[in-house]
Formats: C-alpha cells, structure tokens, sequence
C-alpha cells in the first residue's frame, strides 16, 4: 500500500486596503497597502503619467507608495494604477477655473 500525498497552492487573491486617494497641487505621496497571501506576487504600474509607484513589484502583503509629481497643467486630473490586478485612482486638483477678461 502506497500512501500519496497531493499538496495544492491556494490561489492568490488581492486586494487594496483604499482604492484612491488624493494629494495637493504642488504634488505628494499617497499609500495603500496590497494584501496578499505569502508568495503571491503582483506588480504595481502607472498607468497614467505624472507619478512613480514603488515597490514596483513584489509578493505578500506590501505598503505600496505613489509619488505625485505637481499638477502644472492647471487641470484637475485623476491618475489611474494597476496593483496586483486592482485599480487605485489618485485625485489632483488643478489651478481653477481662469477668469475671462
């Protein structure tokens, strides 16, 4: 008799502990943590310009921090990111509205 032993890996699941969050006009840091199983691993990637992720990769559970650059554009804008397959929005208000002479 030959005893056999079959081992599986759960499957990996994410999730964010904020999905958005916003920083000032002159620009800022935002954070949110990835939660994960140990091993899993994921990626964190912009994609909207105007702001670096890191870590850029990783496994496990990991704090992940977005660096905004400022908003010159006087527009507001939204710059939108993938981590670990889950969306994170970042707000940036612009300079107002310009008055008409």
């Amino acid at each position: 008799v030959r005893n056999l032993t079959v081992s599986t890996t759960p499957a990996c699941t994410y999730s964010l502990s904020s999905s958005a969050a916003t920083v000032g006009l002159s620009g800022g840091t935002a954070t949110t943590t990835i939660q994960t199983q140990i091993g899993c691993s994921w990626t964190a990637t912009a994609v909207s310009s105007g702001a670096i992720v890191g870590p850029s990769t990783g496994a496990g559970t990991a704090v992940i921090t977005i660096t905004v650059t400022p908003n010159t554009t006087g527009v507001a804008r939204t710059l939108l990111f993938t981590i670990g397959g889950q969306s994170f929005s970042v707000f940036q208000p612009g300079t107002g509205t310009a008055e008409s002479g």
